[in-house]
């Protein structure tokens, strides 16, 4: 016979070669993603002004939010003030407030921590300080999220579905297992056990 449903010896290799392949691949496919975690910092630079406000932002924050941060770069004159506010539902609460400066050349980061529960975002107000003579001002300010990344399990076993031998992966080997045996490409063996 020739074809798929051959039992020549010769023409089965090919395919039992590709569907060994196959196996082997789509288990290293989903292998890969094993443990990680990732911090990703989500920055926009804002825009200074000409009033006492040097920077005003909202931040959106979510269950994956960690912190929100102050960015500042080289602040001339004394130090600027920053204010933090939890806003939920449109009601505006301070929970942080204090001064921050950065020498020429250097940046200095304020990162605030985040309770998502209790807020759906954070305002962040940079301002000089009004009450003095001299103007404080600042070459950059960034204002920021830093969200948590996580995707769990990984090694062999997968706890949490992420590993080698997921429930997924043992049912597509079982079938590639079948469609084998249903192709005959096991007879070799099976004629070699019997003798």
């Amino acid at each position: 016979m020739i074809g798929l449903f051959s039992t020549d010896k010769n023409s089965s290799r090919p395919i039992a070669l590709l569907l060994a392949g196959l196996i082997c691949a789509s288990m290293a496919v989903a292998g890969v993603g094993g443990a990680a975690a990732a911090t990703t910092e989500t920055a926009t630079a804002t825009e200074t002004s000409t009033s006492d406000t040097l920077a005003d932002k909202t931040v959106a924050v979510d269950n994956q939010t960690q912190q929100v941060y102050l960015e500042v770069t080289n602040t001339s004159g004394q130090s600027v003030d920053y204010t933090v506010y939890g806003v939920s539902d449109g009601i505006t609460t301070q929970v942080d407030s204090g001064q921050v400066s950065a020498a020429d050349g250097e940046t200095t980061e304020k990162t605030f921590a985040v309770d998502s529960s209790e807020y759906d975002s954070y305002r962040i107000l940079v301002e000089e300080d009004g009450t003095d003579s001299d103007s404080e001002s600042a070459e950059s300010i960034e204002i920021g999220e830093i969200v948590q990344q996580e995707s769990g399990g990984g090694g062999i076993f997968g706890g949490g579905g992420d590993g080698l031998l997921t429930p997924v992966n043992i049912l597509i080997a079982a079938l590639l297992g079948a469609a084998a045996f249903l192709l005959g490409l096991f007879d070799p063996i099976k004629r070699r056990i019997s003798g």
